[in-house]
């Protein structure tokens, strides 16, 4: 199991890449990859990457490990709320994976 100041030296780079100007979503993708594997949640190997969240679904999220979900949205909504579309991909995502276990 990791620290918790493992953890948080990881997230803490996460968030310094995403408060910089001009940082691209690979760059970010790149860093949460890290943490996962860095911090033991996941191993290299069982991260897919742009994958299908269940079997004939034509939808692709950013990361799946496990029981894992990401998929990365950069500023989107007024940055308190997303915006509803992006929050009905993620549910659409999430439905998909569940009816597919």
């Amino acid at each position: 199991m990791p620290t918790p100041e493992l953890c948080n030296q990881f997230a803490q780079y996460i968030l310094n890449r995403h408060h910089q100007a001009g940082v691209a979503e690979a760059d970010i993708r790149a860093a949460v990859r890290d943490f996962l594997i860095e911090t033991g949640l996941a191993e290299r190997e069982a991260i897919d990457m742009e994958q299908s969240p269940a079997s004939g679904w034509s939808g692709r999220v950013d990361r799946r490990t496990r029981d894992i979900i990401i998929d990365f949205k950069v500023r989107i909504g007024d940055q308190i709320s997303p915006g509803e579309q992006h929050v009905t991909q993620l549910d659409d995502y999430l439905e998909a994976a569940v009816e597919w276990k």
